[in-house]
């Protein structure tokens, strides 16, 4: 009979277990934390652009949100044609947070002010603002 108890008492603990935890809701909170930090990466990767680069104008090609959300603004995957000074157009790909505001900015075809590395196009920063 000793086996047998056994058994049931661990049944019920796993039973327990399974109905405290929320595997779901942890996993999406990961997300979001993972996500909020590559923003945060991305931004101070910018940074350099931002100070240094080079004004330009870049045409969004494609736009597809991630469904991804960085506090309330998704994450978009941007197409870019990047017309840098002097030289030939190049296309890039970024991951944005886009903030909801300038969500309607975010179509084909659409220009955008960017700041870009001369010698690395694919640095850039986009300057919402303008």
């Amino acid at each position: 009979m000793g086996m047998f108890s056994d058994y049931q008492s661990i049944k019920k603990q796993s039973k327990a277990l399974a109905k405290n935890s929320d595997v779901k809701g942890s996993m999406a909170t990961m997300q979001s934390k993972l996500a909020s930090l590559n923003a945060s990466m991305s931004q101070a990767a910018q940074g350099r652009a931002m100070s240094q680069g080079v004004e330009c104008t870049a045409t969004i090609t494609s736009a597809q949100q991630t469904g991804t959300m960085v506090n309330f603004a998704p994450v978009c995957q941007l197409g870019l044609i990047v017309m840098v000074p002097g030289g030939s157009p190049v296309a890039v790909s970024r991951t944005e947070t886009v903030q909801p505001v300038h969500l309607g900015r975010v179509t084909p075809g659409s220009p955008l002010t960017v700041r870009v590395m001369a010698d690395d196009p694919n640095d850039l920063f986009i300057d919402w603002d303008r």
